[in-house]
């Protein structure tokens, strides 16, 4: 039997059902204030039966945004916005969650509603984004801001007023009953590298370090200081190998 209809409890959140529905930008916002748009998109998923409802990607502070209409949670003009939508979710028995976001380098971009490609200059209402780096994403703005300490630090409060913020309008994370759907990302090294710099290492794993693994462990470099056979005698032994494999009665060519 399915459990796709079955409810499913996750720590103190029980929902109807495994339908849940993903975040998906709506860029129809203003100020980053959602409206009655996103009240009927996203209350036609509850009405029709999904378990779980996930806001678009609500950005943590104005310099986050991905578009000038992307919607947000900073201030407590959002705050009340997303209270009028998550009271509709519920009653029409679903869960909300909401998924935080800061769109670093990408940000201050046109939307696809637009009929723009580009970055958002400050006189048509865009900003200057902030990143890793002082290296801009291809095709937008070109004068990224580089986050010190202090910009960093500004970020992961963001990130924190945020949730306290989605949790008191009852946005919630199903597992964590601290509240908002903090969604986890690793940054690989090419994005705050310069791109025409080949970046060989990869993103470790937690843990990975101490056991060993990843580019600079141990067995990483036992690898690479095996021997390896000339290309030419890896090339012979396939040959040799399909001989080898060749159906009885078949003659050699």
């Amino acid at each position: 039997m399915s459990h796709l209809f079955a409810p499913i409890t996750l720590r103190d959140v029980t929902i109807r059902n495994r339908v849940w529905v993903a975040p998906m930008c709506q860029y129809s916002a203003v100020d980053g204030v959602p409206n009655d748009w996103h009240l009927v998109h996203l209350g036609s998923f509850a009405r029709g039966g999904a378990g779980l409802v996930i806001t678009e990607a609500t950005a943590v502070v104005p310099e986050g945004r991905i578009s000038p209409e992307d919607a947000g949670i900073w201030n407590d003009e959002q705050q009340a916005a997303w209270s009028r939508i998550v009271a509709f979710l519920h009653g029409q028995g679903a869960a909300a969650g909401i998924q935080l976001a800061h769109a670093g380098r990408k940000a201050s971009a046109y939307s696809g509603f637009t009929g723009r490609r580009g970055g958002v200059d400050d006189a048509d209402g865009g900003w200057r984004p902030v990143a890793p780096s002082a290296v801009a994403f291809p095709g937008l703005r070109e004068d990224p801001e580089p986050l010190d300490t202090a910009g960093i630090d500004r970020v992961v409060a963001g990130f924190g007023d945020a949730a306290e913020r989605a949790r008191r309008r009852g946005l919630r994370r199903p597992g964590d009953p601290r509240g908002a759907r903090l969604p986890a990302a690793r940054v690989p090294l090419a994005a705050v590298q310069p791109p025409r710099r080949r970046v060989r290492r990869r993103v470790r794993q937690p843990g990975e370090a101490a056991a060993g693994g990843g580019a600079g462990g141990p067995r990483a470099r036992q690898r690479r200081a095996a021997p390896r056979p000339a290309v030419r005698d890896r090339l012979g032994r396939r040959r040799l190998g399909r001989r080898r494999h060749r159906a009885p009665g078949r003659a050699a060519a």
